[in-house]
């Protein structure tokens, strides 16, 4: 959270201020709890943890099978005669650990960027305002 440390000048409430969004940010990825209220749902897509997450899941269990045996305890809807299933087909994340990883990768790239961007800005307004005093 380098842009923090560049806007907020107190090093005690950058601190502050960082703990606060990152718990949010964490919270609302839905990596700790999965059962959000609707109403606060969609702030999961503004979170930079959530991508990064569904991108470890997919890479990670992209294609991936395991035991039909273990999700049929779970969904007696699986096929009998199929040995293997895969991570996708058990829906076992609420993601589709198939598809591609374009999306995800985009957001965290775009948000660096944008993030980078805002703390030029920041740094450059600061030098500007001394300069002048």
């Amino acid at each position: 959270m380098t842009q923090v440390g560049a806007t907020i000048l107190h090093p005690r409430t950058a601190i502050a201020f960082c703990t606060v969004m990152m718990l949010c940010t964490m919270l609302v990825a839905g990596f700790y709890v999965t059962n959000m209220p609707v109403w606060i749902a969609w702030m999961k897509y503004t979170s930079f943890v959530w991508y990064g997450y569904n991108l470890l899941l997919k890479i990670e269990f992209s294609h991936r099978g395991y035991s039909c045996s273990d999700l049929r305890k779970a969904k007696p809807e699986v096929p009998q005669d199929t040995p293997w299933c895969s991570v996708a087909q058990g829906q076992l994340f609420g993601v589709d650990v198939d598809e591609a990883v374009t999306l995800e990768v985009c957001v965290l790239l775009a948000a660096l960027l944008v993030l980078r961007w805002a703390v030029y800005q920041a740094l450059k307004m600061k030098t500007t305002f001394r300069q002048r005093g």
